[in-house]
């Protein structure tokens, strides 16, 4: 939520200031083929400039600043449609919605395509791979798509005489090929207000709500080859624009946990600037945060997925998966990693394995960079760091035959029994090897350097980033299963 609305904020940049005259004429000038729809519920308008569309750069830019892949058949089904534009002669494509698109129900946004033949332009779109779900309608005029109802884009279809003279503002401050202008009304902000409870979670959410509140309209633009993207937001008084500006500085650098020499805004008059110098330093800074949350949940996602597949282990096997699979004469010889294959979506791998032979076998060893990306991202190697916690009582280590839930008498939910090492701790997938616990400093091997935190899977299937400067006493209690120790979701909270 945070990296989200640092990517919103960041981006709000002073331009000129323009009379309502002089937008509505660079309205039917530029944007004349959208005009007759922008009815005053129409509250959000984006372009697209079809030829400017660099989709390489696009996709770059998109993961950079959210840490976020984007899927190769996402990329395909964009560069079918940029194709496909070009062929029916359409210059730019729109995207039109209310207040509750802004607010994140897609459903309500409108692509709106002007074209001279929009019957083919339909034909040619909708055969493309990706389209399913589209909706398409047509007037004599342009092609309107969507991913709600038919009637959502008759709605759309209905021409009006005259739009929000805010949003007519926003539109006019866009100059660059691609612009986004939005023009929220104060009762939506309000609403969204009252709905926010009024608790110490929720109150940076709330100081941001109540900032806006006076907010009359933002838009947003950006010109190929030039990373920047320039903005303007518009508040009704100078004093609103400054509170504004001293609570997103604020918000940035803590979150950031940066002391930059230079605000990344700056009120002047009624309008709130981003200065190129406080861009240039922070937006590398709110890139390298994305990239940390991202990678943060996707880690949080492999790990929920382990869990879940040592909970269908359970349900078909009523027992625990062994920390290592053996032989007769008790040699080890394959991890649990390798049991859980055929509950991780991976049957065919299981069943490549020997499972009569050691990890390191003739055969065995040649499966090794075959690892599922679920155990981490150093395939080449075939290395994981997604262990077992071993101590005499642990959920895997503990002595003898494998258990059950029923053996966790301490409780499921308060019981660790994996988690993600330190680097120097990562050991190859399939050999039966795991983080044996040093119980006089049982953080060894949990963090790496210049890291105070690790992530950590229950029995329960939850999954939870703990401290490393919570005490050692709670850390043990967590990692034993039947140890009759009491804990709280207090004890969590790192050693004052």
């Amino acid at each position: 939520m945070k990296t989200i609305l640092l990517q919103l904020i960041c981006i709000i940049y002073l331009s000129t200031n323009v009379s309502l005259s002089q937008a509505q004429s660079v309205l039917e000038a530029e944007h004349a083929a959208i005009a007759p729809y922008l009815k005053s519920d129409v509250r959000m308008v984006a372009w697209l400039d079809v030829e400017q569309i660099r989709l390489d750069e696009l996709t770059k830019t998109f993961q950079n600043l959210t840490g976020d892949k984007v899927p190769e058949q996402a990329i395909q089904t964009a560069r079918s449609w940029q194709q496909a534009l070009r062929e029916c002669e359409v210059r730019r494509v729109y995207f039109l919605s209310g207040v509750a698109a802004v607010l994140g129900n897609t459903s309500e946004i409108v692509a709106v395509l002007p074209c001279k033949n929009p019957s083919p332009c339909i034909e040619k779109l909708g055969a493309i791979d990706g389209t399913k779900g589209i909706t398409f309608g047509q007037d004599a005029n342009a092609v309107f798509a969507t991913l709600g109802t038919a009637q959502r884009l008759d709605q759309m279809m209905v021409q009006a005489s005259k739009p929000t003279e805010s949003l007519v503002e926003a539109i006019k401050e866009c100059q660059g090929h691609h612009g986004f202008a939005c023009s929220i009304p104060r009762e939506y902000v309000e609403v969204l207000l009252k709905m926010t409870p009024n608790e110490e979670q929720t109150r940076k959410a709330r100081e941001f709500l109540t900032a806006i509140q006076t907010l009359r309209w933002f838009s947003l633009s950006q010109d190929h080859g030039d990373e920047r993207i320039i903005g303007t937001a518009e508040f009704e008084t100078p004093v609103n624009a400054l509170e504004f500006a001293n609570l997103v500085n604020q918000f940035v650098n803590e979150t950031l946990e940066s002391e930059s020499a230079s605000a990344l805004l700056v009120a002047e008059g009624a309008r709130v600037t981003i200065s190129k110098q406080g861009q240039a330093e922070l937006i590398p800074l709110i890139a390298a945060k994305a990239k940390e949350e991202a990678q943060q949940r996707e880690e949080m996602q492999d790990l929920r997925q382990i869990g879940l597949a040592f909970h269908n282990f359970v349900a078909a096997k009523n027992t625990f998966p062994p920390q290592a699979l053996t032989d007769a004469t008790g040699k080890r010889l394959l991890s649990w990693r390798v049991l859980l294959l055929p509950y991780l979506g991976h049957k065919d791998l299981y069943d490549q394995f020997h499972l009569d032979e050691a990890w390191d076998s003739e055969h065995n060893q040649n499966l090794i960079q075959k690892m599922p990306v679920v155990f981490g991202d150093n395939t080449a190697q075939g290395k994981t760091r997604y262990l077992a916690v071993l101590t005499k009582n642990s959920a895997l280590g503990q002595p003898g035959a494998p258990v059950s839930f029923s053996g966790v008498t301490d409780g499921t939910s308060i019981t660790v029994w994996v988690v993600k090492s330190a680097p120097s701790q990562e050991v190859v997938w399939t050999k039966p090897e795991d983080l044996t616990v040093n119980e006089t400093d049982p953080f060894v091997g949990l963090t790496a350097d210049g890291e105070n935190t690790f992530l950590a899977g229950f029995v329960d299937g939850s999954i939870r980033r703990l401290n490393s400067e919570i005490s050692p006493v709670t850390i043990m209690a967590l990692f034993s299963m039947n140890g009759g120790e009491q804990i709280s979701f207090e004890d969590f909270e790192p050693q004052q």
